[in-house]
């Protein structure tokens, strides 16, 4: 744990690359994924888009990332865009 009482996200990911893995699936919700993008440990997100809007009555996907300024967004490219039923799932890929 870090001095927050929260989990040290890089050291985690650490141990379990030390442990031969190598790739990691996160559903963990909008407070894990923005720790994990933050700390600049997300290559790949593969986002699945519902037919549906919920608004503002629903969770986010991601939470706050702490961005200042659009300069410093992470930047992710396209590669894959693609129906799942009646839904939409994109691939995106660090820049």
């Amino acid at each position: 744990l870090g001095a927050d009482g929260q989990i040290d996200l890089e050291q985690a990911l650490k141990i379990l690359s030390e442990r031969g893995i190598t790739r990691l699936l996160v559903e963990g919700g909008g407070t894990l994924a923005a720790g994990l993008i933050r700390s600049e440990l997300v290559d790949r997100i593969e986002w699945a888009r519902a037919s549906s809007v919920i608004g503002g009555d629903g969770l986010p996907a991601i939470n706050m990332l702490g961005i200042e300024r659009i300069a410093d967004m992470q930047g992710y490219t396209l590669v894959e865009s693609r129906p799942l039923g009646d839904d939409i799932l994109s691939i995106y890929e660090r820049a």
